[in-house]
């Protein structure tokens, strides 16, 4: 079965090549979108590394920690 997969690819030299310059472009877009993925994570959770907290506290509602709001001061302690 593999034989004749086989013939059948390079029995049109031409196809063979287009195909494979297809896989490899496909890989290396996939490649350079998960590098991308990469840097977009990181950069988001730049402004948290660089904090040395082990606790964030936060209103409710709050969307983003980008976003600062100020506490109630008569929050009740648990």
């Amino acid at each position: 079965m593999f034989a004749l997969a086989w013939r059948n690819l390079t029995h049109d030299r031409t196809r063979f090549a287009v195909n494979v310059i297809g896989i490899a472009f496909a890989v290396f877009l996939m490649t350079f979108q998960a590098g991308l993925l990469v840097g977009f994570t990181l950069a988001a959770s730049r402004v948290i590394d660089a904090c040395n907290a082990d606790l964030w506290i936060m209103p409710r509602g709050v969307p983003c920690f980008d976003f600062a709001a100020t506490l109630e001061e008569n929050l009740q302690q648990v």
